[in-house]
């Protein structure tokens, strides 16, 4: 499944998705991303909190394309994601 990502000042308020309001404004997002970044609580991000953080969305993007669960991609595994 493909899903796109839409981003208000890329595209004005007009493409902001209908459930946004309840996930609060783009800057409220924002700062909630980097509070759960932010595991030191010092109010800065290091690499490694940073890393750590979207490593995880890595991970499932691999987990995604690796069916077989061998922690490799076949051609054919990176041509057909799981849905």
């Amino acid at each position: 499944m493909r899903r796109h990502v839409l981003h208000p000042r890329q595209y004005g308020k007009e493409a902001w998705p209908s459930f946004a309001p309840s996930l609060g404004s783009p800057t409220e997002i924002r700062a909630s991303e980097f509070a759960q970044m932010d595991l030191d609580h010092d109010g800065r991000l290091s690499f490694s909190e940073f890393e750590g953080h979207h490593r995880s969305l890595v991970d499932r993007a691999f987990a995604a394309f690796d069916r077989d669960a061998d922690n490799r991609l076949s051609r054919q595994e990176f041509m057909a994601p799981k849905e």
